[in-house]
Parts: structure tokens; C-alpha cells; sequence
């Protein structure tokens, strides 16, 4: 028996004239604030999947829309507030479009949002598909071959960044259940350190090694450590 239920929002303007014989969508273009009103409906859709024991709230990154179609731009920010004002809803990020993100900002910024929610945040990735959006942030997506290799070079892999800080007193975040991993996490807790999350993600492990000689002496050589995961 189906017993936990998702749904999705791509945070869509309020459109009249629709269907196949309707106003055609490049021939549709929303004022600012008829844009921002889908925000708000975003987070009374949270509200009213929350409080019928809805699982998951997917949403998806886009950016540049003004037809209306797809109106949420920053996935984190979203769910960080619709876990403020839920209680038990998961929030999905279906998908963050990688080759837009700095891989550190966008690893950085996971771990925070998964540590202030509890894990209820869903991390999901995607390679993008419209130009204005990919391009526009200085990404390729005409040349897909190029679209391609940025995508996997700065997705998951079998590389582990921790986020980790000595001389914390919080409990150590671990959600993978790898065996191998755990025991690699035990010798950190063995060498003082306290882990606060985990992401796993290729891009930030090239991101960070070495370590930056400017980022290592304005936080410490124990704010940041990546590690190899075993072959």
C-alpha cells in the first residue's frame, strides 16, 4: 500500500488563455509583480501539503522567464524558508543546474541548509536546457558536448567532501550508511574532529586541493578537509 505521497510546483504565474489554442507562451510576458505572486503561492502550497501529510515538495531550478512558466530561482532559499514555516514536509530540489553554481557554494551551502533542516532538504542535479538560463551564467549548453563534461566533472561521484570543524560540540551528521565511510569517519572523531555534515560531491574535492594558502589561513586547516573515498 502507497503510503507517502510527493507532488511539484515549478512556481508558475496565474495564466488565462490557456490550451493548445490558447495565447501561444512566447507571446506571454507577466508584469513583476504578477511574477513574484508565484512565490507566495509556492510557500501556501508547502503549507497546505504540510498540513495534509504530504512527504516531498519537489520544485525545479530556472531563471529569466518572464512568459511565466518557471519562476523559482534559487532552490536553497526556497526551501529553507518552506522549512521555517512547515513542520514536517521534505523540500526536493529538482534540479539545481550545476554547470550555474560555483561547486564550493553549492557544496557549501547544502551542508548548511542540511544541517539548519535536519536533512529535510533533497539535494537533486540536473545539465540544464535553456540557453537563456545556462548561457546566461556564463555556461555552455549550445556546444552539449562541452554541456556534458562540465556536468560530470562537477557532479557526484565517488569523491566525499566533509565539512568538518575541530572543537565542535554538536553530533556528528552521517546519512550515507557506508560502511567504509563510517570507519574513515571514525578515525576523524579519533583525530579531535567533530564531523557537522557530508556531502558527496566531485567538483568540490578538485575545488579544494589543494587548499587554498589564503582560505587555509583565514579558517584553519581543520574548516575543510576532503577526503578520497577508497577505489
Amino acid at each position: 500500500m502507497i503510503t507517502k505521497f510527493d507532488s511539484s510546483y515549478y512556481g508558475t504565474a496565474d495564466m488565462e488563455n490557456l490550451g493548445y489554442a490558447g495565447t501561444p507562451i512566447n507571446d506571454r510576458c507577466y508584469s513583476k509583480e504578477q511574477l513574484a505572486k508565484a512565490l507566495h503561492k509556492v510557500v501556501s502550497y508547502a503549507k497546505c501539503m504540510d498540513e495534509r501529510g504530504y512527504n516531498t515538495f519537489w520544485m525545479a531550478e530556472h531563471h529569466f522567464q518572464p512568459e511565466g512558466t518557471e519562476l523559482i530561482p534559487n532552490l536553497l532559499m526556497m526551501a529553507m524558508h518552506l522549512c521555517g514555516v512547515t513542520k514536517n514536509l521534505r523540500i526536493g530540489c529538482g534540479f539545481n543546474i550545476v554547470p550555474m553554481w560555483h561547486p564550493l557554494r553549492l557544496a557549501e551551502d547544502y551542508a548548511m541548509a542540511d544541517i539548519l533542516t535536519g536533512g529535510r532538504v533533497i539535494f537533486g542535479v540536473g545539465r540544464g536546457y535553456h540557453t537563456r538560463e545556462v548561457e546566461t551564467f556564463g555556461s555552455p549548453l549550445l556546444d552539449q558536448d562541452a554541456n556534458r563534461e562540465m556536468f560530470e566533472k562537477l557532479s557526484p561521484s565517488d569523491q566525499t567532501l566533509i565539512i568538518a570543524a575541530a572543537k565542535q560540540g554538536a553530533d556528528a551528521t552521517w546519512r550515507a550508511g557506508d560502511d567504509a565511510e563510517a570507519k574513515r569517519l571514525d578515525l576523524l572523531r579519533g583525530e579531535g574532529m567533530e564531523i557537522i555534515d557530508t556531502i558527496n560531491r566531485q567538483p568540490f574535492v578538485d575545488a579544494v586541493k589543494p587548499l587554498d594558502p589564503e582560505f587555509e589561513k583565514l579558517f584553519g586547516k581543520d574548516l575543510l578537509t576532503v577526503i578520497r573515498s577508497t577505489p
